[in-house]
């Protein structure tokens, strides 16, 4: 469930930036950047603006700058997180089923034993 958690969060904290900024999603960029990316409106693409004093929420807008090109929220990162963690719960849930199956047999074998 950890990991449901985690999109839970993820997913809430991008909804809630893109409901405050009227569905924009606002990216952190500096003045020449936004020049080169934004149009004449601030939109970098669909969803994406550049980040100005207006902005709410700012916070959990892109802040975070990977490369040249790529940017990410806290959001964004919870949702990596999760994506991440989900990738071996299965195994950790199949690890602790096992575990607790096979302590209740050895339990019941020697049980039987004794019993005998």
């Amino acid at each position: 469930m950890v990991p449901y958690g985690f999109y839970g969060i993820g997913a809430a904290m991008n909804q809630a930036c893109l409901i405050a900024n009227h569905d924009k999603f606002p990216v952190l960029l500096n003045a020449s950047r936004a020049a080169q990316f934004a149009d004449q409106d601030g939109m970098i693409d669909d969803y994406h603006c550049v980040m100005t004093p207006e902005s709410r929420l700012k916070f959990l807008g892109d802040v975070f700058t990977w490369g040249e090109n790529s940017h990410s929220s806290i959001g964004d990162l919870l949702l990596d997180t999760g994506d991440y963690l989900d990738r071996y719960s299965m195994l950790i849930w199949l690890g602790i089923f096992l575990a607790t199956n096979g302590v209740r047999k050895r339990e019941e074998d020697v049980t039987i034993q004794r019993g005998n």
